[in-house]
Order: structure tokens, then C-alpha cells, then sequence
């Protein structure tokens, strides 16, 4: 009896508490948080990714919006093949996992892709686009009921007129531009652009002509009166590609005079500045519409963005060394790297510290701000760490990160989804061994060693192929690797055994072909009887030696002409077996 008599209150008050705590719930707080894939046309190390994602996450934090990423890595790899890979890879991903809410489109090729696949893999999802240079393509979008963004504007004219002016003795203006198609667009909007600096000629170095080596003897002999424009710098004649950062480098080593650019990524690295398009400010925008539509808006009162304004930023350093007078940069200009006198930089600390030196107190002051600092500092790397680890925890690619112990052992301290994805659900069984002892078929290759460089020097290293078969592990792979901090570094890398294996059936089947028309010519050859085939559109083919003997012409003369123009006579050929 007692028993049941201290259950029921028990019970009533377990009920009671439930009912309290579902009501605090809302159906919006119930909700799973909206998805958004982000598609980038090229890679992880493309200097507009990052800027591009830091913008929409700014924005996606806050409404609970989850952003994951595809990369298409289309600036390195153009091929179609390239692009069957990439839709089958997301095809197959998409059809594993939850649906999205809506896709991002970055840059020309990502768009042009979302178009093409929008009524099939993203079933009519809301596309926004941002980095469009395909001006005509981006505004054709105002009459898509699905599909908005912003076209990416670069400020030529502005740039060019800047150029003029902060350098009255200039009279000539270099372009600096590779082959890429969107290099080649921004090349025919700087020469259309000429009106602007009636009294500068302008000329152009392009790599589609000449290699680096030849850019570089190039840009050493330009006069005082020369100005360079950077446009694009990633890839020569022979296809030789260079990331962003060394290509700048290697510009800079080579170049003696102002260097101007487009683009805010570069700022700090030996560029001058100019009118500069953001992508971090395109990414917030891009995002701020997404947002919009996921609240209900429909995507046909949201025009088509072109006039995003673009700032004038400069290099302080820059200016100085080419004598630049600050006073003559347009009123609104943000200048990087200017060193501030020592009023602005401690005014509010000068004026505490008069405060208390009349107390007594100046040096609580000298404290406070060294306490300010270094709070900033540690605030500032968390933010830098929890950005690269969102960056690896979304990454598609295979990630292993490694660390250099006080031993000199590398030891795998880290592996995300995608890793384990590639290489095995066990793969975090690894973590915590050395590199010898997680992966021991490496042991007497050059990857051990290679990595311990990168973490101990700060290289990078790149492998277009791996192959590693230790069960359950068995693939090719492609890697690339750099250093991530003091004696750490991670390994990028993907999967590329079906490219493999489609390569080298390609190559048999290529001999296969080879080798069945060399013994058919071998035939010809040793009949005695005239053979002449010829294709469904009575094109000559292939002649054997009697043919050639009887109608006193070689094959590789009449190859690929019509039979009636070879033989006059309709009798001999019109009954032809093809």
C-alpha cells in the first residue's frame, strides 16, 4: 500500500515536468536547420574560395544555416572527363544523403553546371550565384523564375584612371593575363576601357604566348614609364599552372615597377591596390538572398545583382616605395599597413594614463593594454583555428592531419568524414599511431619523409598518384600537402582508382585498335587481288598493293576522296561492296 501510494505522486510530477518542457519547445526550434551546398568551380586553394565562404558563413551562423561544400576544380582540371567525374561523385553523394534547401553557384562554370542540372540532380532547388563574369548570362537569369545572384563587375575604367593619376609620368599601362577564358574576357574590357586614359597607350603581356620564364625576362625590361595591371597570372603557354600567392611572387621578384590589380585577394603581397571587388562582400550578399528565399521569398522579386560597389584599397608600403603622395588617393580610400602615429595608437591609453598619473597609477595602465593585446591575440588565432577546422570538417577530400613529436615521430592526430569515407570506418583506430604504424606499406617510400620536411620547413608537397593496398585499405590517390601550424601539417587527398582504371582500359583499347589495322594492312598488302574499302559515304579508305598497281595512284593520295572522282568509270564502281 505504501508503495503505491508514492508512485502516483512520482509519476504525476514526472508528467507534469514533460509537459512543461515540450511547451518550451517550438515547432521552429524543433525544426532540422536549413542545408545549402555551396558548388565552387575550382579548388580549395583558389585565393577567392576562402573570402567566398567567409562571407556566407558571417550570415549562415547566425539563422542556423549549414553550407556544404563541392569543389569542381574546373581552372586546373577543364577537361569533360573532369566534369563526368564531378557529376557522378555528387550524384551519387546526393543520392545518400538529406535533401538540400538550396545551391550556390560560384563562379561562371558552377553556374553554367546548376543551369544545365537544375530539372534533374537538384529537382527545380532555388539557385544563387556569385563570381559571375558572363555579365549577358548572369542578367539572362532575371528571366529564370528559380535562379538569382550577383554578377561579378571589376572596376577597369576606375582602375585605369587611378593609375594615371597617381603616376603623372606614366605613358604606358602592361595587362598581365593568362589564357583562362575569364582572363581573356577582363583583356577585352582593358582595352575597351582605353577611353578612360586617352593620353596612356595600352599593351598587354599574355601567357597564352609564353611561359613564365619568358614573362619574367619580359616584365625586368619595361621602362620608368610603365605601369602593370594584373588580370590573371595562372597558367603559361605549356600549361604550367601556379598557384595565386606564387604567382604574385614570382611577378613581384621580376617586376620593378607599380603593380596594379582588379581584386582585393593580393592585398599585402606587393601589390599597389586599385578600385578592388570583394568576394568576401559578394559571399554576404549571395547569402542574404538565400536567407530571403528560405523565408518564403519568392526568387522572382529578387533581381539579379550587378552593382555591388567596389572600394579603392591601397598597400602603404606600396605607396611608399613608388612615392605615392597619400594625399592624392580619392577621399573614400582604405589604406592597408599605414603605421599610426603614437597618438592614434595609444590616445585612449595616453589619456588613462594622465588620469592616473595624477594618481599615481600609470603603470596599472602599461598592464591593462599588454592584458588587451594578447586577449586580442588569443581571440584572433581561435577564430583563425575554428575557421580552418570548419574548413576540414566540410572539405569533400580526404583529410589526415599529422604532428611532429619531440622524437621527430609524425603522428596521425586527426582524420575527417570524407577520410573515413575513402579509406574505412576503422581509419580512427589509427589515430594517435605514428605514420610507420598506420600505414606500414608507406615504410621505404618517399611520403614519410616528405611530410616531415612540410612539417619541419613549411613546404608543400604534391603527388598526382599514390597507390597503397594493405587491407582493408586498397586504392590510387592523388595527394597534396602543406604545413597547418608549428611542426603540423595536413594531407589532402581523393580517391582517383576509377580514373585510373579508365585510363588504362583507354590506353588497351587504344593499342587493340592499333594492332587490329596493322595486321589488316599486313593482309592487303600480300593479296593479290585489287581491294578497295570505302566508308558509308563512298570515301575512300584503304587500297590494297594490287589496287594501287591497277589504278597507278598510292592510298595516301586519294585517301579520304570520293570513289566516282578515283574512277571515272560507273560500271567498275557502282556495284562496289561496302
Amino acid at each position: 500500500m505504501t508503495h503505491k501510494k508514492t508512485t502516483r505522486p512520482r509519476l504525476t510530477c514526472f508528467l507534469a515536468a514533460l509537459g512543461i518542457l515540450l511547451c518550451g519547445f517550438t515547432p521552429a526550434a524543433l525544426a532540422l536547420p536549413h542545408r545549402v551546398l555551396f558548388i565552387s568551380s575550382y579548388n580549395p586553394g583558389f585565393p577567392t574560395f576562402f573570402d567566398q565562404v567567409e562571407g556566407m558563413s558571417r550570415l549562415f551562423h547566425q539563422h542556423r544555416i549549414l553550407l556544404d561544400i563541392e569543389f569542381m576544380d574546373t581552372k586546373r582540371f577543364p577537361s569533360e572527363e573532369n566534369l563526368h567525374l564531378f557529376r557522378r561523385a555528387l550524384t551519387y553523394k546526393l543520392s545518400h544523403i538529406r535533401a538540400y534547401d538550396a545551391i550556390i553557384a560560384g563562379d561562371d562554370n558552377a553556374l553554367k553546371f546548376a543551369l544545365t542540372e537544375q530539372s534533374r540532380l537538384f529537382r527545380d532547388l532555388p539557385i544563387v550565384f556569385l563570381g559571375i563574369n558572363d555579365t549577358s548570362l548572369a542578367l539572362e537569369q532575371n528571366l529564370h523564375p528559380r535562379v538569382t545572384g550577383i554578377a561579378e563587375k571589376v572596376s577597369m575604367k576606375e582602375t585605369l584612371a587611378l593609375m594615371a593619376k597617381l603616376h603623372p609620368g606614366a605613358r604606358r599601362i602592361v595587362a598581365i593575363a593568362d589564357p583562362t577564358t575569364t582572363a581573356q574576357a577582363d583583356l577585352r574590357t582593358f582595352y575597351a576601357a582605353r577611353t578612360s586614359v586617352p593620353e596612356i597607350s595600352l599593351a598587354h603581356l599574355s601567357l597564352a604566348d609564353m611561359t613564365f620564364q619568358t614573362l619574367g625576362e619580359r616584365l625586368a625590361e619595361l621602362g620608368k614609364d610603365t605601369l602593370v595591371l594584373l588580370i590573371s597570372a595562372h597558367q603559361d603557354r605549356e600549361g604550367i599552372g601556379l598557384p595565386f600567392s606564387e604567382s604574385l611572387q614570382f611577378i613581384n621578384a621580376h617586376l620593378p615597377r607599380p603593380l596594379y590589380h582588379l581584386y582585393y585577394h593580393g592585398m599585402g603581397d606587393g601589390i599597389v591596390g586599385g578600385k578592388l571587388l570583394s568576394h568576401v562582400d559578394q559571399g554576404k550578399s549571395a547569402a542574404r538572398m538565400v536567407i530571403d528565399i528560405l523565408h518564403g521569398k519568392p526568387v522572382s522579386r529578387l533581381p539579379v545583382q550587378t552593382g555591388i560597389p567596389n572600394r579603392y584599397v591601397f598597400d602603404y608600403r606600396q605607396l611608399q616605395r613608388f612615392q605615392v603622395p597619400i594625399a592624392s588617393l580619392p577621399a573614400d580610400s582604405t589604406i592597408l599597413y599605414r603605421p599610426a602615429s603614437f597618438f592614434r595608437t595609444y590616445r585612449q591609453g595616453i589619456w588613462v594614463l594622465v588620469c592616473l598619473l595624477a594618481l599615481g597609477g600609470g603603470v596599472v595602465v602599461l598592464l591593462l593594454s599588454h592584458l588587451r593585446q594578447r586577449l586580442e591575440s588569443e581571440e584572433a588565432l581561435k577564430k583563425s583555428e575554428e575557421r580552418f577546422r570548419s574548413i576540414i570538417h566540410f572539405s569533400p577530400m580526404g583529410v589526415l592531419q599529422y604532428q611532429l613529436d619531440a622524437s621527430d615521430d609524425l603522428v596521425l592526430t586527426g582524420v575527417n568524414a570524407a577520410a573515413r569515407n575513402i579509406l574505412g570506418e576503422g581509419l580512427d583506430s589509427l589515430v594517435g599511431k605514428t605514420i610507420e604504424e598506420a600505414f606500414p606499406k608507406l615504410i621505404g617510400t618517399e611520403v614519410p619523409e616528405q611530410f616531415r620536411r612540410i612539417c619541419s620547413l613549411g613546404t608543400s608537397w604534391h603527388c598526382p598518384q599514390i597507390s597503397y593496398e594493405d587491407f582493408p585499405i586498397k586504392g590510387t590517390y592523388e595527394t597534396r600537402a602543406f604545413q597547418t601550424g608549428s611542426r603540423k601539417m595536413a594531407c589532402f587527398f581523393w580517391d582517383i582508382s576509377e580514373r585510373t582504371r579508365a585510363e588504362q582500359a583507354l590506353k588497351e583499347a587504344l593499342d587493340n585498335a592499333r594492332n587490329a589495322r596493322q595486321q589488316l594492312e599486313a593482309i592487303l598488302k600480300s593479296v593479290s587481288d585489287g581491294l578497295l574499302f570505302t566508308d558509308l559515304d563512298n570515301r575512300i579508305m584503304l587500297l590494297s598493293r594490287s589496287a594501287e598497281e591497277m589504278l597507278g595512284v598510292a592510298l595516301n593520295d586519294i585517301f579520304g576522296l570520293p570513289i566516282g572522282q578515283v574512277i571515272q568509270n560507273d560500271v567498275l564502281w557502282g556495284g562496289c561492296i561496302r
